[in-house]
């Protein structure tokens, strides 16, 4: 994609998505585009804006960017009326060991979240996770969503 179409789909979720809590707020996409210091970020919120518009198409409602609740951590990347959404747009191949151990630790803490807030939660990843990683999702029993969009 050029800049300018990356731009052109940019406004275009920016106006489809507009109205929704926490769209440009510190914890959400686009002001994570704006304070970005490295293209991994900009792409990683640029997949929520993508997810989110995925969401809307399939007649979802989404509530809120962003969300912490009011007791704090972990965040979520996407709030809709029965889920609690993480978006993860990784090379998981050549993610960091480091990165799995942050990743082990907050993707339970986040599912507890989402059940204490009687909401399903799910990880969506731009590429399969590995297959260790699968299998430790799946003994958690946190469900997977491979959605991927050309950018």
């Amino acid at each position: 994609m050029t800049k300018k179409q990356i731009q052109k789909a940019l406004q275009h979720a920016k106006q489809k998505l507009k109205n929704i809590p926490g769209i440009s707020e510190d914890n959400g996409p686009f002001s994570k585009i704006d304070t970005a210091k490295d293209s991994a970020s900009i792409q990683g919120a640029i997949y929520e804006l993508q997810v989110a518009l995925h969401l809307l198409s399939k007649s979802e409602i989404i509530t809120f960017f962003g969300k912490i609740f009011s007791d704090g951590p972990p965040e979520f990347d996407i709030e809709t009326t029965k889920k609690l959404i993480e978006c993860k747009n990784w090379n998981w191949q050549t993610i960091h060991p480091g990165q799995i151990t942050k990743l082990k630790s907050s993707l339970p803490a986040q599912k507890a979240k989402a059940a204490i807030a009687k909401k399903e939660f799910i990880l969506y990843t731009r590429k399969k996770p590995p297959k260790d990683i699968m299998r430790w999702l799946t003994k958690k029993g946190i469900k997977v969503i491979k959605y991927c969009v050309k950018i």
